[in-house]
């Protein structure tokens, strides 16, 4: 029975270290490609952390089993939001910019909506999985422009954040510790 604690502590090191290394990488690698923090965060880490819920989802779907791919989306957006964000609230108060909150909360809560309408005859079709996928997309490219054209003093702010993360000057080190 000891083992299990064993396992789980080790599990939870594992996924803490490489949780580290995933968005110190990824932050540095895109940082010194000329990438803004906010596209940092919202596509290089984003997607990083995402990727194993999109594998899980693609073998599921691939197997027929589809059930399991929304369960892992929704269940997996609920985690994040109630769990990880109410966890992190609870040690420290969360801070964020009014034009993220006033941008990025209603387009969350539209998107719920519209994949609740999407699934009401209990189908996602391959024309709108479409539409999902390249929402995310464009998503990703209004983000985009909106950081290059936010206020240098946001950017300069962010950059301290990232300073703060730890720098990792080698290239190889930043893809290997980013992937």
């Amino acid at each position: 029975m000891w083992i299990h604690y064993v396992l789980l502590s080790l599990g939870f090191a594992l996924l803490y270290f490489g949780a580290e290394w995933l968005v110190k990488g990824s932050a540095n690698l895109a940082r010194s490609l000329g990438i803004t923090p906010i596209v940092i965060g919202l596509t290089v880490v984003a997607f990083g952390t995402s990727a194993p819920e999109l594998v899980v989802s693609v073998v599921s779907s691939i197997q027929e089993k589809s059930m399991i791919a929304v369960g892992n989306v929704v269940g997996s957006n609920i985690c994040n939001i109630a769990l990880v964000l109410g966890a992190a609230a609870l040690l420290m108060p969360i801070t964020s910019d009014k034009s993220v909150v006033r941008r990025d909360i209603p387009l969350m809560l539209a998107i719920s909506v519209f994949l609740m309408l999407l699934s009401l005859n209990s189908q996602i079709s391959r024309l709108e999985g479409f539409i999902l996928f390249a929402g995310v997309i464009m998503y990703t490219i209004y983000n985009y422009r909106i950081s290059k054209n936010s206020d240098k003093d946001a950017i300069v702010e962010s950059e301290t954040e990232l300073n703060e993360i730890g720098v990792i000057r080698s290239r190889p080190r930043q893809i290997i510790y980013g992937n």
